[in-house]
């Protein structure tokens, strides 16, 4: 059996134990592993630093929400070499990291709720 690559607990902490999580996990898959991935990816390529922080630090919130636990240095280590000009450069293969985790991530949410990911790629 594969490990889990995410825990819920937080989660059902906020919305309650009782609450229906596939919408949640929809809105996080789109949101979160999709569009906001997406945005510091982007933000990267075109040099943003202050971008590139800010969606590095607002990702890594979500993914402790999510339990998503095994990334959260790489996160906190873009957000910190955004703060320098000539260290920039070192986020990509951080970024590439953590695409390759949030790939593994999306794949096993998407197994665990089959019923609610039907329209994603």
């Amino acid at each position: 059996m594969q490990d889990k690559l995410y825990d819920l607990d937080n989660l059902k902490k906020e919305i309650g134990k009782d609450a229906n999580i596939p919408p949640y996990i929809q809105d996080f898959i789109t949101n979160t592993l999709g569009k906001d991935f997406h945005a510091l990816q982007l933000s990267y390529a075109q040099q943003q630093k202050y971008q590139t922080h800010q969606m590095a630090h607002k990702l890594k919130f979500s993914l402790y929400m999510y339990g998503v636990h095994s990334i959260q240095k790489d996160l906190d280590k873009i957000e910190l070499l955004c703060q320098s000009s000539e260290h920039f450069s070192e986020i990509g293969p951080l970024i590439n990291n953590i695409k390759n985790h949030l790939r593994r991530v999306k794949n096993q949410m998407i197994d665990d709720f089959k019923m609610v990911i039907t329209l994603l790629d």
